[in-house]
């Protein structure tokens, strides 16, 4: 995905405000990858029935009490995997003048946005269902969900400010650690 103004944070706010273009009297320079680009993305889904219990393969044939316990199982799960979105280098403490001062400042012809990327996300929501039957008719079920199930970290891009203290590093995560809930459904 190619631009010359992704609108990202209210980038181009003319009046009042201020911008990232490198210079508005030459919108040929800003010609580069958009901030929305994101060229690899795959999520996977799934769902599998545990075969234990009735009417299941292993066990079908068992009292109510033991097919209670090993039956109605379900495990599901949901990958994602993506690269990041394209870093924008920017100037610590510096605005050019639009080429009218009489000094020093000239604008560069580097893109936008660069063909470099932050770190990727690599996650995996995981979850496991008990079902059984109570009456004819109703059932319950008990619900363990994990979002980000092996907890790993899916870190926040590098400092891109030329110039301050933090340029290049990696100071934070993207999202919060492993997420788990427990819930309770009767259906009826």
């Amino acid at each position: 995905m190619i631009d010359d103004s992704s609108i990202t944070s209210g980038n181009v706010s003319w009046l009042g405000g201020s911008t990232s273009l490198q210079n508005p009297l030459n919108r040929a320079l800003e010609k580069s990858i958009s901030a929305h680009d994101i060229p690899h993305r795959v999520v996977l889904t799934g769902a599998y029935a545990l075969p234990f219990g009735h009417p299941r393969k292993f066990g079908g044939t068992t009292n109510r009490w033991v097919d209670a316990l090993i039956g109605g199982y379900e495990v599901s799960g949901f990958l994602t995997l993506q690269s990041d979105h394209p870093l924008q280098v920017s100037q610590s403490g510096g605005n050019l003048w639009n080429g009218f001062a009489a000094g020093t400042d000239v604008f560069g012809t580097a893109p936008q946005y660069l063909n470099y990327r932050g770190p990727g996300i690599k996650t995996l929501d995981a979850a496991l269902l008990k079902s059984w039957r109570t009456k004819e008719g109703q059932r319950a079920e008990l619900l363990l969900e994990a979002q980000n199930a092996t907890n790993t970290p899916i870190f926040s891009d590098p400092s891109t400010r030329y110039g301050a203290t933090n340029f290049g590093q990696i100071t934070g995560t993207k999202t919060v650690s492993r997420n788990v809930q427990l819930s309770f459904k009767y259906y009826f």
